[in-house]
């Protein structure tokens, strides 16, 4: 991705104002000292690695509000931005060599890091995205995360007991171990919706969107009663980690159901909802597809940075059927948060 840059030249007074300026230059190597200082530029030798373990331990002292710079010449900013906390106050300054003889410096902002992070459906493995990590990833530029939850895939199952809530928690410790920046916009298909909401609810300084993607949700279960506990398995004596996990799902789903409500998401949305029913043993009901169509209807228009997109000609599938719909919310969920521009 490109990155925007400014160049300046800047010419000292040789006097007074030239000595009250370098005054307040200090060169130190005691992190310590920087947690009172309004700028700090890392001028660490030419090493990513190096970098970047340098710039963690500036940002975890130095104050919220001061720019920190790195003087580096040939790395990209926005990879240095993404290991602070606020990659919109890191900058490039790069002076020219040779330095006593050049007044010049070229200051450089990086482009904002975005990430998308894909939640799967209920029993759903990664692998159910298809093409759509990829194709997100072609089209923005960004970093895309798919992943198996807990028991699916080639996940590890877990306890019985490991709630929705700690399994948003689990996942952000990933993330987060992983470098993967933040905010990140959240891709949530069926009841991986469910998870995207509360995790974007939760941690709303961590979410900059939310893409939901045919999404299970409170709206249509409060129309619709006991029916969508005819849609799912009941498995008594469960056997693989799989059948666990999706006991496990079944059991805690009206307590988390509870937990998700979409009117507290503050966070851009983009609401994808199929127009051919997927229901039960796929027989037509009209009833309950309206039901359907009218919560994802009603989510969208809960809020003024909400849109609904009609995937038109597509059952439950989305993401097979017309994954386009959701690349295409992709690119214009970062147009909405002022993200980095796609192709640059």
């Amino acid at each position: 991705m490109a990155s925007s840059k400014l160049t300046t030249c800047l010419w000292f007074d040789k006097g007074e104002a030239r000595k009250a300026a370098l005054a307040r230059v200090v060169g130190t190597t005691d992190y310590a000292k920087l947690a009172a200082a309004q700028l700090v530029v890392e001028a660490a030798t030419e090493n990513l690695e190096l970098k970047l373990r340098i710039l963690k331990q500036i940002d975890a002292i130095a104050r919220p509000d001061a720019v920190l710079a790195s003087n580096t010449s040939s790395i990209s900013i926005t990879q240095l931005a993404a290991v602070v906390a606020h990659p919109e106050r890191f900058v490039g300054m790069h002076f020219f060599n040779p330095v006593p003889l050049m007044a010049l410096v070229e200051v450089i902002r990086g482009d904002r890091p975005i990430a998308f992070v894909l939640e799967s459906g209920g029993a759903a493995e990664l692998s159910a995205w298809e093409a759509v990590p990829e194709s997100i990833a072609a089209r923005t530029g960004a970093t895309v995360v798919t992943y198996d939850r807990a028991g699916f895939g080639g996940s590890e199952v877990g306890p019985d007991d490991l709630t929705p809530d700690e399994q948003v928690e689990d996942l952000r410790g990933a993330l987060s171990a992983l470098g993967v920046p933040t905010p990140r916009v959240l891709v949530g298909h069926s009841y991986g919706g469910l998870m995207a909401m509360h995790h974007a609810a939760r941690h709303p300084d961590e979410v900059a969107g939310v893409i939901l993607v045919d999404a299970m949700n409170a709206r249509f279960v409060d129309a619709t009663g006991d029916f969508i506990h005819t849609t799912v398995p009941h498995i008594a004596h469960p056997e693989t980690d799989a059948e666990r996990a999706i006991a496990r799902l079944v059991d805690t789903f009206d307590a988390f159901l509870g937990l998700v409500d979409d009117t507290a998401i503050a966070q851009p949305m983009a609401v994808i909802t199929a127009n051919a029913w997927w229901g039960r043993d796929g027989a037509e009901d009209p009833e309950i597809e309206a039901a359907w169509r009218a919560s994802h209807e009603a989510i969208a228009a809960a809020a003024p940075n909400r849109w609904l997109v009609v995937a038109e000609g597509s059952r439950h599938a989305v993401p097979s059927m017309r994954p386009d719909t959701i690349v295409d919310a992709a690119v214009r969920m970062l147009e909405e948060i002022g993200g980095p521009a796609p192709g640059s």
